[in-house]
């Protein structure tokens, strides 16, 4: 048992240590690393850290008194897990996008993740601890030693290929607003050949939770699918290979080839401009909260309204919020206006 008395002084304050030297915030994210790191309960970060201690802490104590095989295959499994933990340090699934999609890799390869510092930490210190065991070979090539030294590998590299994004057809990109208000330009990495027959159903599909229709800061969006994932995050549409145009108020899609935003919000013209023109249409001199109703009571005859307190369905349409209570406000106008009683009255 003296010979885990190091191990235990060593191993569990060193990634506290390094941690709190290269200044990592805790894993709630509040105070430094230093005091989450050394304590051992689910409240704090050490909590994380019990895993990868007890079981190189085992191989510590035993390492001595096991088969030279056995030895061996311990260290196979030590050297995996270093591997391990230095994989989990990587921004490994921003390392695969990046390959899968020929685009830059992130500004800075390594992330605060608390586990792959204890494994790492922990399975070079076991490696170290372990180094003058007796047993010879220090490493043998045979399957089971192999097999041990990959698992551990496995877990970052399995969790990579499940979460990282890289196999999606399609990625948002940066947005920017368009020429006037309620319009939306967003930039779209796709891995799909934008000329095949199946793309447009497919990138509308994409489209559809993104639909203007759901949103309250947009009225009608250009999607600009891109084949580059750079020029997707830095927005450059140059780059643009093909253009969707959504509309919310009912409008067909309509697709444009290259880079034409602009013609997505030029032909077209929204409920939000609608309004905005029939509200600059109204005498100069009226005053405000009587021009604001008779606009929005123009635009919104034919429109069919929906209670205040009713189900939408998630729809946020721009008529939603400008029909919307009329008659509520034309009965507060009429007691604030009444010389104007008879325009309120009169049909749009």
């Amino acid at each position: 048992m003296l010979r885990l008395l190091p191990w235990l002084l060593i191993a569990w304050p060193l990634p506290a240590l390094i941690a709190g030297a290269l200044g990592w915030k805790g894993v709630w994210g509040s105070g430094s690393a230093l005091l989450d790191f050394l304590i051992p309960i689910p409240v704090a970060g050490g909590v994380l850290h019990v895993p990868s201690f007890v079981v190189c802490g085992l191989i510590v104590l035993n390492m001595p008194s096991v088969s030279d095989a056995m030895a061996a295959r311990m260290r196979a499994f030590l050297v995996g897990a270093a591997v391990a933990g230095l994989l989990l340090l990587l921004h490994l699934d921003q390392v695969y996008l990046a390959l899968r999609t020929n685009s830059s890799l992130p500004g800075s390869l390594w992330q605060e993740n608390p586990l792959g510092l204890f494994v790492l930490s922990d399975a070079l210190l076991a490696l170290a601890f372990t180094a003058i065991a007796p047993q010879r070979p220090w490493l043998r090539l045979d399957i089971a030693t192999v097999l041990l030294a990959l698992l551990p590998v496995l877990v970052p590299l399995g969790m990579t290929l499940k979460y990282s994004p890289a196999g999606e057809a399609f990625l948002p990109g940066d947005s920017r607003p368009g020429p006037a208000r309620g319009d939306l330009i967003e930039m779209v990495f796709t891995s799909l050949n934008v000329n095949a027959p199946d793309f447009r159903a497919r990138a509308e599909a994409w489209a559809a939770p993104r639909h203007p229709r759901l949103s309250v800061d947009s009225d009608d969006t250009a999607f600009l699918f891109t084949p580059s994932l750079d020029a997707a995050r830095r927005f450059d549409p140059s780059k643009a290979a093909t253009t969707l145009c959504l509309y919310e108020d009912g409008t067909p899609p309509r697709w444009l080839a290259g880079q034409k935003s602009n013609e997505c919000f030029e032909l077209h013209v929204t409920f939000s401009e609608r309004f905005s023109q029939a509200y600059a249409a109204r005498p100069a001199g009226e005053p405000p909260d009587l021009k604001h109703y008779m606009a929005r009571k123009g635009v919104c005859a034919g429109v069919k309204p929906i209670p205040h307190s009713g189900d939408t369905g998630g729809l946020a349409l721009s008529s939603m919020r400008i029909c919307s209570r009329l008659e509520e406000a034309r009965e507060k106008l009429r007691i604030q206006f009444p010389e104007a009683a008879a325009l309120l009255d009169a049909p749009p």
